[in-house]
């Protein structure tokens, strides 16, 4: 999920500007003093694209599991009406019904 946080495409272009920020600052620095920050705003940058992309994706994971949780209850709870060996209202799931059963619909089944 996190490789596909970061396949948006403005993370991809301040990405590639953070680098291309980091490239230019490192190549032009005249003073070696200056020399120890030049890197720092290419690197905000790029811990900014990190930062976002993870929470992105642990947001778009918390989404996914909670789908799953809710479609097993959801699951869980079907129930269909048949007629078994001439006996009505049966409710079962639908993986116990048996070859012979009748299936009683209603309005919405």
């Amino acid at each position: 999920m996190f490789y596909g946080a970061l396949d948006d495409f403005m993370l991809k272009i301040l990405m590639v500007c953070a680098v291309v920020s980091i490239t230019v600052d490192m190549s032009t620095v005249e003073h070696t003093e200056e020399y120890y920050h030049a890197w720092i705003d290419g690197f905000a940058i790029m811990v900014a694209v990190l930062v976002v992309s993870g929470v992105g994706s642990i947001v778009d994971y918390k989404k996914e599991v909670a789908f799953v949780e809710k479609r097993n209850v959801t699951e869980k709870e079907k129930k269909v009406s048949l007629i078994r060996n001439g006996v009505t209202d049966h409710d079962v799931h639908p993986n116990e019904v048996l070859v012979g059963d009748l299936i009683s619909l209603k309005v919405g089944d």
